[in-house]
Formats: C-alpha cells, sequence, structure tokens
C-alpha cells in the first residue's frame, strides 16, 4: 500500500471517530453549532466522499463507496433516534446524500487540480 494511501485511510479513521463524537455526545460545541446544521453534514459528507475516494483508488467513485456512506448517515440517524438529546431527521440524511453527490458531481473538475493529481495516483 502506498504512503498516501495510508495517509487518507489514517485520515478517513480520524474523520469516522470525530463525526461520530460530535454526532452522538450530548455536548453541543460552539463551532458545530453555529453552523447551519444540513451544511455541517453536507461538508462532512463531502470530506468522507474525498477520503474514502483516495483512501481506495483501484476503483472510481461508484456505488460501493456512495452507499456504505450514505449507511453510515443512516447508522448515525437511527442511532440518534434512541438519544434522549438526539432525533432521527431524514433531512440530516439528505444532506449527506447531497454532499455525496456533490463529491461525485465535482470529482472530474478536481481531478483536474495538480494536488489531486499527485494524490490520487
Amino acid at each position: 500500500m502506498s504512503h498516501k494511501r495510508l495517509l487518507f485511510r489514517l485520515l478517513l479513521l480520524c474523520a469516522l471517530l470525530a463525526i461520530s463524537y460530535l454526532a452522538f455526545t450530548p455536548v453541543q460545541y460552539p463551532v458545530a453549532a453555529s453552523l447551519n446544521d444540513k451544511i455541517s453534514h453536507l461538508a462532512a459528507f463531502l470530506c468522507l466522499a474525498l477520503l474514502v475516494d483516495f483512501s481506495w483508488t483501484e476503483r472510481g467513485w461508484t456505488i460501493q463507496k456512495f452507499l456504505p456512506l450514505l449507511c453510515y448517515g443512516l447508522f448515525i440517524e437511527t442511532v440518534q433516534a434512541f438519544l434522549p438529546y438526539r432525533e432521527f431527521s431524514i433531512w440530516d440524511l439528505l444532506a449527506d446524500a447531497v454532499g455525496l453527490i456533490i463529491y461525485g458531481l465535482s470529482l472530474p473538475y478536481l481531478l483536474r487540480q495538480p494536488l489531486f493529481q499527485i494524490a490520487r495516483h
């Protein structure tokens, strides 16, 4: 495995841990709370999409990458439904999906940028 892929996988692990913590903790952090919640979801899943895609570059951005991430969003919402200080939101899940779709649509542009070309290969 290349050093770049290992780095992206470590960053993915860190992102998953941070997002899970923020999704399940009763503590409201000022930075996360000050942003529009749907924009936070969109940005988080756009970031996850990039990290997953660049962690496993042997395939392009496919449904095999999209669906597990969307299922992770559904998992978060399902767990939140059982937490007394959180709630299930279909709108949050939709924002997650929009973040994944935006990543897929922006990928051709990203891959033309030198930094992303270097990271991809």
